[in-house]
């Protein structure tokens, strides 16, 4: 593939675990692939996961950042990610809410495709944060790691393309 102007895949994970274990693994897998394709990878996490070992040695591969915690710092932090690593592709992993809304704002009038990977079952909000829900994740690409989060996704979201990519177990762990 060759390098376009938005060809950059952003891998955020509100993931703070110990050990990066099979999830950072199956990323990290990935990434050759899409950097074969021309595509740099770029991972972002919450400021917690800055103390962990792991998400240090990851950032010797690959760009890493973490957020600060301040939606206002995060949605000018990730603007300034997309622009400097040509960022295409916004994949979020773990859903919520205040992540979706920051990732929103932060990629404005930029042509950022946005997918977001469902681990498990997506939370529906009521009242005003149902509505707030729906702006965020209208025209978001789902991805269920099973057949049921998919299909609860095509069933809140009928308008949203939904896929699914089953997890898998890594069995060596066992």
């Amino acid at each position: 593939m060759k390098k376009n102007k938005r060809s950059g895949v952003l891998h955020f994970a509100d993931f703070k675990s110990p050990c990066r274990g099979n999830f950072i693994n199956s990323l990290e897998n990935l990434r050759p692939a899409l950097e074969e394709e021309g595509r740099e990878v770029v991972y972002l996490f919450p400021a917690a996961t800055a103390k962990r070992e792991w998400a240090r040695q990851l950032g010797q591969n690959a760009a890493v950042y973490f957020l600060s915690g301040s939606i206002l710092k995060d949605i000018f932090m990730v603007r300034q990610i997309i622009k400097k690593h040509r960022i295409g592709i916004i994949h979020s992993h773990f859903y919520k809410l205040p992540y979706e809304f920051t990732f929103n704002i932060a990629s404005l009038f930029m042509g950022v495709k946005r997918v977001v990977h469902l681990h498990c079952a997506l939370y529906i909000h009521k009242g005003v944060s149902r509505i707030l829900e729906k702006l965020v994740l209208k025209g978001k690409t789902f991805i269920g790691c099973s057949e049921k989060l998919t299909n609860d996704a095509k069933r809140f979201y009928p308008s949203n393309p939904a896929y699914t990519a089953k997890n898998a177990i890594w069995f060596p762990r066992l």
